[in-house]
């Protein structure tokens, strides 16, 4: 028989994600991830959210003061990258 009593398991079979949850937060992980632009941090964090409701007249206030691409790739992307 095998003798497991003096084996460190402890490097093992480790869920790193698990780990990295513990030390960050979701809400710390979205708040680095998420834009600084309120604008684009709404249509952003609808996206995170799914908050369908609200999407459309956060990216509609986002397209009056910036262009189509920079609500985007300033708004949407960083929503998507959030989710995961």
């Amino acid at each position: 028989m095998i003798d497991y009593s003096k084996a460190d398991f402890s490097k093992i079979l480790t869920r790193y994600d698990v780990k990295m949850q513990v030390v960050e937060t979701p809400e710390k992980a979205a708040e680095k991830m998420l834009p600084k632009d309120p604008l684009m941090r709404t249509v952003a964090e609808c996206v995170l959210f799914k908050n369908l409701k609200e999407i459309m007249p956060a990216m509609n206030a986002a397209m009056a003061k910036s262009a189509p691409a920079d609500v985007i790739n300033g708004g949407l992307v960083p929503g998507i990258e959030a989710v995961g």
